[in-house]
């Protein structure tokens, strides 16, 4: 089969430990930005970003070479670690903790995210 065709979008959704609200509002951006220069060393794509100052959600194109479970870990890791380096005072008690997937159909996909179909 030389005319493969993957597509892997996922909705994943990680939040902070016990839901606490640490994530400062005026760093949210700063954050989303990171989080794409993490997906773009790793060679995936972040079709949207969001989230508040207690979760984050990314819809991800998964590359078929690629885990999700180290995508999500490298990202985690990093963002936690930039969070907490980049402002001290605030302390993300744990980093980012729980972790939600779900898988979307091109279709839904489109619904929720024109740009990305």
């Amino acid at each position: 089969m030389s005319d493969t065709y993957t597509s892997n979008l996922l909705h994943c959704v990680f939040s902070t430990k016990q839901r606490a609200a640490i994530i400062p509002a005026d760093r949210l951006e700063h954050l989303w930005a990171y989080l794409l220069g993490i997906a773009r060393n790793m060679k995936i794509k972040i079709l949207a970003i969001g989230g508040t100052s207690d979760h984050l959600h990314l819809l991800i194109a998964l590359p078929p070479t690629m885990s999700l479970a180290k995508v999500i870990c490298d990202m985690k890791a990093n963002s936690s670690k930039w969070l907490n380096e980049s402002r001290p005072a605030v302390c993300v008690a744990g980093g980012l903790r729980s972790f939600q997937r779900e898988p979307l159909t091109r279709r839904r996909c489109s619904a929720l995210h024109p740009q990305s179909g």
